[in-house]
């Protein structure tokens, strides 16, 4: 079983989309950039487009490269933006083919942890960025803060699900702590590192529409769900019941946090 499965990008918008693109938003007030117009940007695994849409809207480039390495979630980010502002580029964001030193704005949301090296990736981003250019980047908080995520690998343990450990996103990506991402773009070189939590409410009609999109086999947990046996996805299922809501047939909402890091590239290589 793979641990984790993008190819649908209608499944991740039900899964966890939804919450990307609201907490692109957020990322992208804290950098301080809306209407800044940089001259030119690029988002590094752009997925279904969150965040190339989130600068779109708010006028932060005069033109954009979105670059990802799923056809399927580019051919959905290009269903939901038409510009001619923006580049869709099919590319491994640990080793573009972009030019060195060329981009004023380098970013990507909710990615990093996923590929093969975390430190290629923020290595190579800093290597686009031209000298004095923003870097910044966020990731969900999967040991803490993202509780919709995080309630459903804490039932999981609490029923002894086979393998869990070895799927649990807080336990498998321990560059998704504040501490360690910090430690991480600074040996990769971003100038005045900074990391910061920021954080969204996670609002569901029901318990039910809560738990079908891990269902689907759309991501971590996803996949993870759909490999257990009935009866011990049932039993998941009754323990995270109330670990999440007391009015299963009620709204609810959970914390959704993510740790947003930025710096500046430094126009050296070294």
């Amino acid at each position: 079983m793979s641990a984790d499965l993008w190819i649908d990008g209608v499944l991740y918008e039900n899964y966890t989309g939804r919450l990307s693109r609201r907490i692109a938003d957020k990322f992208i007030g804290w950098l301080e950039i809306k209407q800044a117009r940089f001259t030119n940007g690029v988002d590094m695994g752009c997925g279904t487009g969150a965040l190339s849409e989130a600068l779109l809207t708010n006028s932060v480039c005069d033109s954009l490269i979105s670059l990802d390495r799923s056809p399927a979630y580019m051919s959905f980010a290009k269903q939901r933006i038409s510009s001619s502002v923006v580049e869709f580029v099919t590319g491994d964001v640990q080793n573009t083919s972009l030019p060195t030193g060329t981009y004023a704005l380098v970013v990507s949301g909710l990615v990093l942890n996923f590929v093969d090296s975390p430190e290629k990736m923020l290595r190579e981003m800093r290597r686009l960025g031209r000298s004095g250019g923003v870097l910044g980047l966020y990731i969900w908080d999967f040991a803490d803060g993202m509780e919709p995520i995080r309630k459903f690998w804490d039932a999981a343990h609490k029923c002894e699900a086979p393998h869990v450990r070895e799927f649990d996103a807080g336990i498998r990506f321990p560059i998704c702590q504040r501490d360690n991402l910090l430690q991480s773009i600074t040996d990769a070189g971003w100038r005045e590192p900074e990391v910061v939590p920021i954080e969204i409410d996670a609002r569901f009609a029901s318990f039910d529409e809560y738990w079908a999109p891990f269902l689907s086999g759309q991501g971590t947990g996803p996949a993870f769900a759909v490999s257990l046996t009935d009866d011990m996805r049932e039993k998941v299922r009754k323990t995270l019941m109330p670990l999440v809501t007391d009015s299963p047939d009620k709204p609810f909402t959970l914390r959704a946090r993510a740790w947003a890091a930025k710096g500046i590239a430094s126009g050296s290589l070294n």
